[in-house]
């Protein structure tokens, strides 16, 4: 894994756990709004 002076590793690697965590977040909060209109639909 080469990288460039300007790009720092720490840098990059906290933008990519961020990244990775929102994106987890983001996905978990669809799964639980899925269930929910789901329930609601049921009901």
């Amino acid at each position: 894994m080469a990288t460039k002076p300007t790009e720092p590793a720490p840098s990059f690697l906290q933008v990519y756990t961020q990244v990775r965590r929102d994106r987890m977040k983001h996905s978990f909060l669809r799964q639980i709004n899925a269930c929910v209109d789901w329930r609601g639909i049921r009901t």
